[in-house]
């Protein structure tokens, strides 16, 4: 849908210290991910252990990383400032 053209997106892949949790790439194609990026959206997916914090750090400093270009990229009309 256009009001969700560019949005970015973080994915926690959560329970990865779990035996049946579902690898990064499986929850890609799950969610379609890579048909995101044909409307310009950004995403990233990162394996994550809530009881550890593992992959927690990683995964919301991608976000900033992303949250700050698209500010450089959209400096003038974007709802992130």
């Amino acid at each position: 849908a256009e009001e969700m053209k560019e949005t970015l997106l973080l994915v926690l892949a959560n329970k990865q210290d779990l035996p049946n949790a579902k690898s990064c790439s499986e929850l890609m194609n799950a969610l379609s991910l890579e048909k995101l990026k044909l409307n310009g959206n950004k995403w990233f997916i990162q394996s994550s252990c809530a009881v550890t914090g593992e992959g927690i750090y990683e995964g919301m400093n991608q976000m900033a990383i992303m949250v700050k270009e698209f500010n450089k990229n959209n400096s003038s009309n974007n709802t992130f400032n």
